[in-house]
């Protein structure tokens, strides 16, 4: 039998007095190694993470079959705490991430297989929250999105790689709302026109790049007016 993929390294458990309540049997990880049973992993309520019972602490390592890292994580009472990080199979770092109490909270970093930046922003209360950028592999910004806990709130852009806007707008408890426009490379409209819930509302304009209307519609709800 293959030797199990996680490895549990520099963690200390604690024998804790605090009474835990676990979720059911059927939420309770088997490891074996040539077919012993070496280690049971079970959960509580909040999502304490125990080891034959006991709180895990300290320091945890996660592996890939190989025994290349996959992720390293700092318990604290059964708890992800403190800085978070994820690998890629080749070494290289996937992502970098902050909790607290189990709950992703703080800035956030994601990367390319490359090591180039991918996507960074931050969390609250285990959702993304604020300000956001995506990349691209040339490290020139593809996305801005603004979140409040987990909804895009606010402006929100799209730009080609060369840097040039793409498209532009604002959204509201996660959808769509208001003025937006989708724009040519050399910076001409192609098409603008106004969102209410999400859906598409009244007048939207097509156009060339020498700013000529190519295309007129009517929207009632998201659906086209004949």
């Amino acid at each position: 039998m293959k030797k199990f993929g996680v490895v549990f390294i520099a963690a200390l458990l604690l024998a804790s007095c605090t009474s835990i309540t676990l979720k059911t049997e059927a939420q309770k990880d088997l490891f074996y190694e040539n077919g012993k049973l070496i280690a049971t992993y079970s959960y509580g309520e909040k999502g304490e993470v125990l080891k034959d019972g006991i709180l895990i602490e300290g320091l945890v390592t996660e592996y890939f079959e190989g025994n290349k890292p996959k992720a390293r994580h700092v318990y604290r009472k059964g708890m992800k705490n403190g800085e978070s990080q994820q690998y890629y199979e080749n070494g290289g770092i996937k992502a970098v991430l902050f909790y607290q109490d189990g709950i992703l909270s703080g800035p956030a970093k994601y990367y390319f297989e490359t090591g180039e930046v991918k996507e960074e922003g931050a969390y609250a209360k285990g959702k993304r929250d604020g300000e956001w950028k995506d990349y691209y592999l040339s490290g020139l910004v593809e996305k801005k999105t603004t979140y409040r806990l987990g909804e895009k709130e606010g402006f929100w852009s799209c730009t080609y790689e060369s840097g040039e806007v793409k498209e532009e707008g604002i959204f509201l408890k996660d959808k769509e709302e208001g003025n937006w426009k989708c724009l040519y490379k050399t910076g001409e409209i192609k098409e603008k026109g106004s969102y209410k819930n999400g859906l598409k509302e009244g007048l939207w304009e097509e156009y060339d790049k020498d700013g000529n209307v190519t295309g007129k519609k009517i929207y009632r709800r998201g659906e086209p007016v004949k």
